[in-house]
């Protein structure tokens, strides 16, 4: 007679607290590059959605043959988003409108068209301003940046350390450079 040989097969107690430790160091030594990346994940969003919804509205501008304006956004009208009426602390990362602006004033009045609407940046995003907090960036018909060129400052939520500057030259094109640029 035959007798059974028992192969018992799974992991013993030891062996898996030692998996968890070294699974646990090493997830404490990439989560601070993970936030890191996040964060420069989230500054390169925002700055393409502004920078693209800047060459969307100087588009408009010229294919309209009238004003679009970009507008730090305020609270909903009646009439839908209106402008804010100060920048505040965060700018253009609170969200934006861009919408024909019929008398090229800035300011989203009864009967302008929203062309779109940009929800905030998010929290890994602190602000989007330039250094006079402006709150609003118009385009003549011709294309030209009313007012002139421009300096906007993007500061991740992080501080300093991944900020960025977005230089805008007279008809609408940025730059990006990197935070302590002083000339653009």
């Amino acid at each position: 007679m035959k007798t059974k040989t028992s192969t018992q097969r799974g992991v013993t107690l030891v062996e898996l607290m030692i998996t968890l430790a070294v699974l646990a160091i090493a997830l404490s030594l990439a989560a601070p590059a993970m936030g890191r990346f996040l964060e420069q994940q989230a500054t390169q969003s925002a700055i393409e959605r502004f920078t693209g919804d800047l060459r969307f509205a100087r588009s408009e501008a010229l294919k309209r043959g009238q004003a679009v304006s970009l507008c730090v956004v305020g609270t909903p009208g009646a009439n839908g988003p209106t402008c804010a009426a100060r920048a505040g602390n965060r700018g253009f990362a609170s969200g934006w409108l861009v919408f024909a602006d019929f008398n090229a004033n800035g300011v989203r009045d009864t009967g302008e068209t929203v062309l779109r609407e940009q929800e905030a940046a998010g929290s890994l995003v602190t602000s989007l301003l330039d250094a006079g907090n402006q709150r609003f960036i118009t385009f003549q018909s011709t294309g030209v940046v009313h007012g002139g060129q421009g300096r906007l400052t993007l500061t991740p939520g992080s501080g300093n350390a991944h900020q960025r500057t977005l230089c805008m030259n007279l008809i609408g094109r940025v730059a990006i450079r990197p935070a302590g640029t002083n000339n653009c």
